[in-house]
């Protein structure tokens, strides 16, 4: 066998290239309506939990009052730190959704 049987393939790989630069290129990664409604409705429920059930700003009892005032049905007062640790975890949960590291998947 004098001559070479090997064949050589060239792949053109530019236009996929482009084609994902561009689908790349157009996706937005701006904060969306929905990534608002997310911080506004965070935003209440600590108002509406912190503001009025632990502080009592509008003139509403605590939970500490509706917890001596019914004894059978609601725990402790001190038991409503509880809601820290779940309010620690929805901030997170909510900058997690927030940042660039979700909104470019």
């Amino acid at each position: 066998m004098a001559t070479s049987d090997t064949d050589t393939i060239v792949v053109d790989t530019t236009a996929t290239t482009s084609a994902n630069a561009d689908a790349a290129a157009t996706v937005n990664t701006s904060l969306n309506k929905f990534n608002w409604l997310n911080l506004l409705a965070y935003a209440v429920n600590c108002f509406v939990t912190f503001g009025i059930g632990i502080f009592g700003l509008t003139g509403q009892p605590d939970n500490g009052e509706l917890s001596d005032k019914y004894q059978h049905c609601t725990p402790f007062g001190f038991l409503i730190f509880n809601l820290g640790v779940i309010f620690i975890w929805q901030a997170i949960w909510y900058s997690f959704r927030s940042s660039l590291l979700d909104r470019q998947a």
